[in-house]
């Protein structure tokens, strides 16, 4: 073991708690150190005065820092980072290191007996020197990058959170958007709340994962929505859904950086009826006949169990029709049969009469079936017979959020290797007949999203049902001539990212330009023979 003494005047990036000023400089003296030991990628070194404390603390780093590396490489898809110092520091304030591409990083003891805690600080200083190093919009001296920089910490070490948490400085605050802009401090709990907030809102309310956020990064989160989405309005849907179960002027009590999910997706308007329904099950029933249909619809989200949220409460949903109705009143009218049935539903709250809410407005409750329908088009269709009637109805919003960008039903061939699209009758499989989906599982592909990590121009041959890669000439159909995408989305494929979560090792043949799950032997290609993947890429499917 060795110590040294270490003099630090600059500008400090800082990791602290909420509310805690960042200093402008470190103290002028720090150490003298012991050197505690190396792995791979970090040296840990802690000050002599934390005497044994300061030992544990840095075996407690030694143990965990390669793991945490990993995980932090993975999500920012393979860029390089480090070797990395740390040093273990008397004080209880959190982290610091010079600048966003530093890897000294220093890591304050706190009580001197929380290994996991100088973890937690240690993966959220080193991720900072990733964002320096992938340099896609993430900015470790703003508070898009400091929100991103707490987000992955506490992934890593979710019991950790203590006062770092800056949500509540946010919901408690009026509000600010820094989703449209970006603040350019590190310090400041609102700006940061607002990022933490809005990137697990990202995750846990949409449905991305942190490597497709990382990776979509921008100089600010609406671009990073944007990269994600393709939709451009990011502040006002986030803002609205926790406007209703946060009210503003309320003490929002949030202990954490993540009360999502907040309200349940997947609620649609019928084009048919005019009235509100689930989406996400089979069997709905319309009073204008047969099922309900989504075509033109919205992706709506509705909060569900929150005793607290603002708006009317005991909105409930039908298992017998999938529809929305009032629970309240008695004689509810269902277009299945009978009174609706609200076996299994929760309780939903809707915002009425807020007339500056971030919302879709107009949508009304019909006195004769206690139906929630679309009161700004004509021809509603009522079960109770004729349109429905809005008499007594006060004007309800409806929150309505981006898509998952994503198609499912792409299924892998068991005779030929290949991915193919199985809800279109008609595929062709080079190996004869038509595709065989027996063993395969429900591939879900993104598309139509320039700004999405992962390889693009991918396409769906309306010949054969196969994916292929639209971006090279000569491609092979087993249909006959090359395959054509007319009618084909813009599909993007993750390519070599090992920690990708995900199925590996599907694989570009450069014969026929199609996809092929390359683990296994016998794959039969358009073009004659096996597919070749020489020059592929390692391809991963969700």
């Amino acid at each position: 073991m060795s110590s040294s003494t270490i003099f630090k005047t600059e500008t400090l990036r800082v990791f602290g708690k909420s509310g805690a000023g960042a200093p402008a400089v470190m103290a002028p003296a720090l150490g003298p150190y012991t050197k505690r030991g190396s792995t791979a990628n970090f040296t840990v070194f802690f000050d002599n005065s934390l005497g044994t404390n300061g030992q544990n603390l840095a075996d407690a780093v030694l143990a965990n820092c390669e793991q945490d590396f990993s995980q932090l490489q993975a999500w920012f898809g393979g860029t390089a980072a480090g070797p990395f110092n740390v040093f273990i520091d008397p004080g209880n304030n959190g982290g610091s290191h010079a600048t966003c591409a530093a890897t000294d990083l220093h890591c304050d003891a706190f009580s001197g007996t929380d290994g996991a805690l100088v973890n937690l600080v240690n993966v959220a200083e080193a991720d900072e020197v990733f964002m320096a190093n992938q340099n896609v919009g993430w900015d470790c001296r703003a508070s898009n990058g400091e929100g991103l920089s707490r987000v992955l910490a506490r992934e890593r070490y979710p019991a950790k959170l203590n006062g770092f948490a800056t949500g509540a400085s946010w919901l408690d605050s009026d509000r600010p958007d820094w989703v449209t802009n970006t603040e350019p401090t590190d310090v400041s709990g609102v700006s940061t709340g607002c990022a933490t907030l809005f990137i697990n809102y990202l995750r846990q309310q949409l449905g991305f994962n942190l490597f497709m956020i990382v990776q979509a990064g921008g100089a600010t989160l609406a671009q990073t929505h944007i990269n994600l989405t393709g939709s451009t309005d990011a502040f006002g849907p986030f803002s609205a859904l926790l406007q209703q179960t946060f009210p503003p002027g309320v003490p929002s009590g949030l202990t954490n950086d993540n009360p999502f999910p907040v309200a349940q997706t997947n609620w649609r308007w019928c084009n048919k009826c005019q009235g509100r329904f689930f989406g996400g099950n089979p069997g709905s029933v319309c009073p204008a006949g047969g099922e309900h249909s989504t075509t033109g619809s919205g992706n709506y989200a509705l909060v569900l169990g929150a005793p607290g949220a603002a708006g009317q409460q005991d909105w409930r949903w039908c298992i017998k029709c999938e529809g929305m109705f009032f629970g309240d009143n008695p004689g509810s009218v269902c277009p299945a049969g009978g009174q609706h049935d609200a076996t299994g539903s929760g309780n939903y709250v809707l915002m009425v009469d807020a007339p500056g809410f971030s919302g879709q407005q107009d949508w009304r409750w019909c006195k004769k079936c206690q139906g929630l329908f679309f009161g700004d088009n004509p021809g509603s269709v009522c079960p109770a017979g004729g349109q429905h009637d809005a008499t007594g109805s006060g004007n309800y919003a409806l929150v309505e959020v981006p898509e998952f960008p994503s198609q499912s039903d792409w299924r892998w061939c068991n005779k030929c290797q290949g991915l193919f699209f199985g809800d279109n009758p008609g595929s062709v499989c080079p190996a004869s007949g038509q595709h065989d989906a027996t063993g395969s599982g429900n591939y879900t592909l993104i598309q139509n999203v320039p700004g999405f990590p992962g390889q693009q121009n991918w396409n769906w041959c309306n010949k054969c049902q196969g994916m292929f890669f639209g971006g090279n000439p000569g491609s092979v159909c087993p249909a006959g001539g090359q395959h054509d995408n007319t009618g084909s989305g813009n599909y993007v494929i993750i390519e070599n990212q090992p920690g990708f979560p995900g199925q590996q090792d599907w694989g570009w043949c450069n014969k026929c330009q199609g996809l092929f799950f390359g683990d296994n032997p016998g794959s039969v290609c358009p073009a004659g023979g096996q597919h070749d993947s020489t020059g592929s890429g390692n391809y991963v499917l969700i």
